[in-house]
């Protein structure tokens, strides 16, 4: 245990400078983002929200999840341009994206379903190379986030 201590507090023993093929830093540019779409009934008191459209019929319906109220989720993949596109769009319709915190891989933004009279929340998830599609898409990120001041969600999932 002691050995494997040492070796976790001085990383450039076992993984030196040399040992890497190319040591310039730089920020991740994912190929795509997971486009996932949570809706619910619209809280009172919540305000104006954006309204949004087409969206939450994009993607496929994932398996429910362990909320206390019922909640309608989806998730489709988008190109990376298409996710910069969209959160332009977003932007330019008073819902800008907010990033998450630590992690800072996804962001998300609310929108308000008047025909449904449902609260969405649009969050762009970026895919890690080996990712192609929503598999393995973990929902916890979101779990207490706040965005714009709101936490949707109430810290509610496990």
């Amino acid at each position: 245990m002691e050995a494997l201590l040492a070796a976790l507090e001085t990383p450039v023993a076992w993984l030196p400078p040399e040992a890497w093929t190319d040591s310039t830093a730089r920020p991740y540019d994912p190929h795509g983002y997971r486009l996932i779409t949570i809706a619910a009934q619209m809280p009172q008191g919540w305000g104006q929200l954006p309204a949004v459209g087409s969206l939450t019929t994009f993607g496929d319906e994932v398996a429910a999840v362990a909320w206390p109220e019922s909640r309608s989720v989806r998730c489709g993949v988008v190109s990376a341009i298409d996710a910069g596109s969209l959160s332009v769009v977003l932007a330019n319709g008073g819902a800008a994206m907010t990033p998450s915190s630590p992690a800072g891989y996804a962001s998300a933004t609310l929108l308000h379903d008047a025909a449904q009279e449902q609260l969405v929340v649009l969050v762009l998830e970026a895919l890690r190379p080996d990712e192609r599609d929503c598999i393995g898409m973990d929902l916890r990120i979101i779990n207490c986030w706040e965005i714009g001041g709101i936490e949707p969600f109430g810290c509610a999932m496990p």
